[in-house]
């Protein structure tokens, strides 16, 4: 399960990351992306162990 605290974390980093979007024209590095999709499935992993219990 996701902390808080790692929930806020990611939660943040999505809001950082939408700022620089909308501020630039150029699309998100490799690394970028890839820390998304990692965040988006820890989130997936977090919905998915509260949805069974």
């Amino acid at each position: 399960m996701i902390t808080p605290k790692r929930l806020h974390e990611i939660c943040r980093f999505y809001d950082l990351l939408a700022a620089r979007v909308a501020e630039s024209s150029e699309p998100l590095t490799m690394l970028q992306r890839q820390v998304v999709v990692d965040m988006m499935g820890e989130l997936i992993e977090h919905a998915k162990e509260t949805a069974t219990a």
